[in-house]
């Protein structure tokens, strides 16, 4: 079915909602990484929706079309083609090898269904040693519709994604960060990005601290949360995670999307 021609304005103006949309979806996630009591459904379904509506904000303003809705409207790969080549050879670059994704895809119902002994052997089969970010970003690929409930519409139960811990996914922020880059407005959105990241307070670093207190004189007093007499600040970052954030994202005028972590489609 053909996809719907838009004026430019149009497109622009529905670009920019859905940029909007991706802002808070990726907000949301980084919010969720947090918490040890996030379920990893609702985590994977928040970051499967900041992919999505990061790509469609790419399509209405790259194409000046509407894109699909429907279940082609959730899968990843069909939102690729949709946007120009030099674009989706880009962003195709941060996925999950091809390999991989059709394996999984042959896969994952059998699993879901098998008896447990043979769905941990297809478990593994497909990530022998369980990489947790490739595998939610595979579910937020090709079941970003039921990770909402933990179970397909046949009620398969998506068990193997309960192994996936609450932590930032390196792999998927670095498509989101591809996909930004193509926003309308896309200084602002980084902006208000970096406003959000600035605000996060970081967790106390012994090692940093003693490094300036070698090059400076002074440390940082060991904060009441760390002697415990006090509860931590919520939304702890460490220093790596903040400056992966940074670095993925631009905030400050570093090098784009990095990471010697592009693969061949």
């Amino acid at each position: 079915m053909p996809l719907t021609t838009l004026s430019p304005s149009k497109a622009d103006h529905l670009g920019e909602i859905y940029a909007e949309a991706a802002d808070q979806y990726l907000v949301s996630y980084l919010i969720l990484t947090r918490f040890p009591e996030s379920n990893p459904y609702a985590l994977g379904f928040i970051l499967a929706h900041s992919i999505e509506v990061s790509l469609k904000a790419v399509i209405f303003y790259q194409t000046k079309k509407a894109p699909p809705t429907g279940q082609k409207g959730h899968r990843l790969e069909e939102l690729l083609k949709l946007v120009p080549s030099h674009l989706s050879n880009e962003l195709e670059s941060h996925l999950p090898e091809r390999s991989v994704r059709e394996h999984f895809v042959r896969e994952v119902n059998r699993m879901h269904e098998a008896p447990p002994p043979e769905m941990l052997r297809t478990f593994f089969d497909i990530s022998p040693n369980f990489n947790d970010e490739l595998w939610m970003f595979l579910y937020a690929m090709y079941l970003s519709v039921d990770l909402k409930y933990g179970a397909d519409a046949n009620l398969r139960v998506l068990q193997p994604m309960q192994a996936v811990n609450p932590k930032l996914n390196q792999m998927a922020l670095r498509f989101i960060a591809c996909a930004r880059e193509s926003f309308p407005n896309k200084e602002r959105h980084r902006q208000r990005l970096a406003q959000f990241v600035g605000k996060l307070p970081e967790k106390y670093n012994l090692i940093k601290q003693l490094k300036n207190l070698a090059e400076t004189g002074t440390a940082e007093d060991t904060p009441a949360y760390i002697r415990g007499d006090a509860l931590p600040p919520p939304l702890l970052f460490d220093t790596a995670e903040l400056e992966l954030l940074t670095r993925t994202f631009r905030l400050t005028g570093k090098s784009p999307v990095d990471g010697g972590q592009h693969r061949a489609p």
